[in-house]
C-alpha cells in the first residue's frame, strides 16, 4: 500500500507538469472521460461486491478501454502535443497493467486494493485535468 501510493504521489507531481503551454479543452475532455472510464472498469472488477471472474467481460472491457485510449492519443498526435502524450502513455500504462492483473489472477479486485486503487487513478488523472487547464494561466 504504502508503495502504490508513494508511486502515485511521484507520479502525479510529474503529470502536474505534463501538458503543454496551450490549452486544449478536447485533451482535458479525453483525460476527462478515461478516468471516468478507468474507474468504472475498477469498479466492474471489484470481487466484494457479489461478481464473479468473467474473462471475456474482461477482455471486452480492456479492449474497449483501449480504443479509448487509442482515440485520445490520436488527437492529441494531431495536436503535436507531446508532454500531453507523455502523460496518456503513464495513464495507458497504468490501464494495461490492471488488465494484465487480472487476467494474470484470473480474479477480481478486492474491495480494499479497490478503494486505494481508485485514490491513486483519480489523483492522476486530476493532475493531468489540472496541468491541461493550468495552462490557461490565471482563471477568473
Amino acid at each position: 500500500m504504502k508503495r502504490l501510493l508513494c508511486c502515485a504521489m511521484l507520479l502525479s507531481s510529474m503529470l502536474f507538469v505534463a501538458c503543454g503551454p496551450h490549452f486544449d479543452q478536447k485533451s482535458a475532455d479525453h483525460f476527462t472521460e478515461l478516468k471516468a472510464y478507468h474507474i468504472d472498469f475498477v469498479d466492474r472488477f471489484t470481487g466484494d461486491t457479489g461478481r464473479t471472474y468473467d474473462e471475456t467481460a474482461l477482455k471486452s472491457a480492456c479492449v474497449l478501454g483501449a480504443l479509448e485510449f487509442d482515440k485520445a492519443q490520436a488527437y492529441m498526435e494531431s495536436e503535436g502535443d507531446k508532454e500531453c502524450l507523455k502523460a496518456l502513455a503513464y495513464l495507458r500504462e497504468q490501464f494495461d497493467e490492471d488488465c494484465r492483473f487480472l487476467r494474470s489472477v484470473e480474479k477480481l479486485f478486492s474491495k480494499s486494493y479497490s478503494d486505494e486503487h481508485k485514490t491513486a487513478l483519480g489523483a492522476n488523472y486530476d493532475h493531468a485535468i489540472a496541468a491541461e487547464y493550468g495552462s490557461v494561466g490565471d482563471r477568473e
